[in-house]
């Protein structure tokens, strides 16, 4: 018997032929009708860990504004951790300050959730009588404890749009060429952002084989366009202002699946679950393995009188990190790799 996950056909299932007593058809429907309702349902979210962190105000504020200042800090903190956390390796001091500045006024877009974890504390005055009076300022800079959980896909496509999970596909340099309409003056402030995306202008008089070259250039209908070419990858796009232009094409240049790290998509078959909850666990642990695979989802499941099998769908990042992680698990779950796309299984 198959189940598969997907559209109205998630649902359907095929009994292969298979002979049963009344009392394992009774036991086969009863599986039947479970794994139905768990691969129709919506799968659960992975559990995201939450990041303790805590910010000060600056002196001499009222309440109010001190402590809307610690929590927009503690907020801009949590995020910046969580994507340095995320970096497949290190980056740079200089990148690591511009994505913080790239991140900052916009942290909140990246939080899930918080927590104040403790109550905050302002020496001098109790926090009830602060609040029944803004117009002091406390005796010393107020403290606020938060544990944050950061929307991590959201997070992850940003870093990968700023090129940080490239590898050894990121071009490193580009040759720009300045075509109608836009002049040297037009894209200097673009420097500051090559730092983020971890990109060096090249002269033109420097050899262009290998490296990526953009066009710039203005439309009589008043917007910019912007074309990226690099080895086999031609790719577009056109905004109204520079800035936002630049960061847009190079993040179509790295989020596309032939500028990301690792062999690919790829199929997991794990046999050995002990029923359907174990293998939505299983999910879970994997959405958990950042260093190895993004976006992993159950593509189906096959039960038999053995027990429950899955089939994992994600993207590889890091093979070895992935078949590192598998060895680490399996055995502990009783769970056998019987299947790996276009690998030989660890």
């Amino acid at each position: 018997m198959t189940i598969s996950n997907g559209a109205p056909a998630a649902c359907r299932v095929v009994i292969h032929n298979v002979k049963y007593g009344a009392r394992g058809v009774l036991r086969l429907l009863g599986l039947v009708c479970a794994l139905i309702l768990a691969v129709c349902a919506a799968s659960p979210p992975a559990v995201a860990e939450s990041i303790h962190v805590s910010a000060s105000a600056d002196a001499k504020k009222t309440p109010t504004q001190a402590r809307q200042q610690a929590l927009e800090r503690a907020l801009i903190e949590a995020v910046c951790q969580e994507a340095q956390r995320m970096l497949p390796a290190p980056a740079p001091e200089a990148r690591l300050s511009s994505l913080r500045a790239h991140l900052s006024p916009h942290a909140i877009d990246y939080v899930l959730s918080y927590q104040e974890s403790s109550p905050a504390a302002a020496s001098g005055e109790d926090a009830k009588t602060q609040d029944l009076t803004p117009t002091v300022a406390p005796a010393s800079p107020f403290t606020l404890e938060l544990d944050v959980t950061i929307q991590r896909t959201y997070l992850r496509s940003t870093l990968v749009g700023l090129g940080f999970f490239a590898g050894e596909r990121h071009p490193a340099a580009y040759l720009l060429r300045l075509g109608a309409g836009v002049k040297e003056k037009d894209v200097q402030p673009l420097a500051k952002d090559d730092v983020l995306l971890g990109l060096t202008r090249v002269k033109p008089a420097a050899p262009a084989e290998g490296r990526a070259e953009v066009t710039l250039e203005r439309l009589p209908q008043g917007y910019y366009k912007a074309t990226l070419r690099h080895k086999d990858v031609v790719l577009a796009a056109d905004a109204t202002e520079l800035p936002a232009l630049w960061l847009q094409i190079w993040a179509k240049y790295f989020s596309d699946s032939r500028m990301l790290p690792g062999p690919g998509k790829q199929v997991l078959a794990i046999s050995g679950f002990s029923g359907v909850d174990a293998v939505q666990d299983f999910v879970q642990l994997m959405a958990a393995w950042d260093d190895a695979v993004q976006d992993p989802s159950l593509a189906g499941m096959d039960i038999g009188m053995d027990g429950v099998s899955g089939r994992f769908s994600c993207r590889v990042l890091n093979q070895e990190a992935l078949n590192a992680r598998l060895r680490e698990v399996l055995p502990g779950r009783k769970l056998i790799l019987s299947g790996q796309t276009g690998v030989a299984a660890p």
